[in-house]
C-alpha cells in the first residue's frame, strides 16, 4: 500500500499552528500579517534541514502535540529548549538536525525555558498558501485553524538516509541567546510622558495574564502623559506598544490587529522580537529606549549571523545527504 508523506497529529496539544513569515503587502485591507512569533528560530529550524529561511514551521507551544511520521524524515526543532521524546523514550536534542524513520513518534512534552518551539521538516508542508503565506490567521475564515488530534499534515518529501532512528547529525547551531532587556524605538507618546514616568519606565514590567499571540499586556508602574489628545486610529504593526488609559502598557504581537488609536510608546527593535517571543505569562522584562541608529545596526548585525550561519550549515547538509543516501545498484 502506497501511504503518501505526512505527519499525523496522534495528540493535540496546547495551541499548535502551521506558521511561516506571514502574509505581508494587506495590511491597508484590514489583513494583519500574522505569521510565526519567533523569526530566528523559524529560520534556525529552516537552515538545519536544508530548507529556504522562509519554509513553513510549525509553531507549538506547551504541552505541545503528539506526532507520526508515515515518511523517513529529516527534521529539527528550535526555539525554546524543550522535553522532546522520540517513541516516547528516547530524548531528542535542540538547535540539531534528526534524522526520523516512517512509523516513529514525536512527543513535545515540555517546555524548559521558553514558550514556543519550532519543528521544521526537510522539503517543507505540502500545504496551500492563502495571499502568498501559509501562516494560520485565526480571525479569517481562509486563515487556518489550530491543529487537532488526528489531523494529516502532508510533507513534500520523504528523506532516506542509511542512517539509525533518532541519528543527531554531527553539528548544531548555538542555543539562541534570549534576553529579558527589550529595546524600543521610542514614539509620540514616549515625547509626552511626564519626567516621573520616564524615570519608573527603566522598572521592571511583569507579563500578565491576559496576554496571547495578538498582544502582551504588562503589570508595572502607569504611565502618565502630560497632555492627553484625542487620536485618529493608526497603522501598528509587531511589537508597538501602545499606552491604555489606565497608564498600563501592551505590546502587540504577531496576531496584532491592523490599526489603534491608543497613544503609541513606541516600537519594539526587530532584534529582540524573538526573545519577547519565548516570554509568556509571569515572565518580567526591562525596556530600554534606543534610537533609530543603533537599532539598524543590531538588526544588520543579526542579519549578517543568521546568514552566515544558514550558508555553513546548507553546505554540510548537502556534503552529509550525498554521503548517506541510499547505494543504488544497476
Amino acid at each position: 500500500m502506497d501511504i503518501s508523506p505526512a505527519i499525523h497529529f496522534i495528540r493535540k496539544g496546547i495551541l499548535d499552528t502551521l506558521q511561516d513569515r506571514g502574509r505581508y503587502g494587506y495590511q491597508h485591507l484590514g489583513i494583519a500579517p500574522a505569521g510565526v512569533m519567533d523569526r530566528v528560530a523559524m529560520r534556525m529550524a529552516n537552515a538545519l534541514t536544508g530548507n529556504l529561511p522562509d519554509t513553513a514551521v510549525i509553531e507549538m507551544h506547551f504541552p505541545g502535540p503528539g506526532i507520526q511520521f508515515t515518511c523517513d524524515s529529516l527534521i529539527a526543532l528550535s526555539g525554546s529548549d524543550a522535553l522532546v521524546l522520540l517513541n516516547k523514550q528516547e530524548p531528542i536534542p535542540i538547535n540539531r538536525t534528526v534524522y526520523i524513520q516512517a512509523g516513529s513518534t514525536l512527543h513535545i512534552e515540555k517546555g524548559l525555558n521558553g514558550q514556543r518551539l519550532y519543528l521544521a521538516i526537510r522539503g517543507g508542508f505540502a500545504t496551500s498558501g492563502w495571499l502568498n503565506s501559509c501562516s494560520t490567521a485565526l480571525v479569517f475564515p481562509k486563515g487556518g485553524r489550530i491543529f487537532d488530534k488526528n489531523d494529516v499534515l502532508p510533507v513534500k518529501t520523504a528523506t532516506t538516509l542509511e542512517l539509525p532512528n533518532g541519528f543527531a547529525l554531527p553539528w548544531f547551531v548555538p542555543a539562541i541567546n534570549y534576553s529579558n532587556k527589550i529595546r524600543f524605538i521610542p514614539g509620540q507618546a514616549y515625547q509626552q510622558l511626564t519626567a516621573d514616568s520616564l524615570e519608573r519606565l527603566s522598572e521592571t514590567f511583569t507579563i500578565s495574564n491576559n496576554s496571547n499571540r495578538m498582544g502582551y499586556r504588562l503589570n508595572g508602574p502607569a504611565m502618565v502623559q502630560r497632555e492627553a489628545h484625542e487620536l485618529l486610529s493608526s497603522a501598528v504593526v509587531f511589537g508597538t506598544i501602545q499606552l491604555l488609559p489606565s497608564g498600563q502598557l501592551i505590546i502587540l504581537m504577531a496576531d496584532h490587529q491592523t490599526t489603534g488609536g491608543y497613544p503609541c510608546l513606541g516600537h519594539v527593535i526587530s532584534t529582540d522580537l524573538p526573545a519577547l517571543a519565548q516570554m509568556g505569562a509571569g515572565n518580567q522584562l526591562e525596556l530600554e529606549a534606543i534610537d533609530l541608529f543603533t537599532a539598524t545596526a543590531l538588526r544588520r548585525e543579526q542579519e549578517k549571523d543568521l546568514t552566515l550561519l544558514e550558508n555553513a550549515i546548507n553546505f554540510r547538509i548537502e556534503a552529509f545527504l550525498k554521503r548517506y543516501e541510499p547505494q543504488t545498484t544497476n
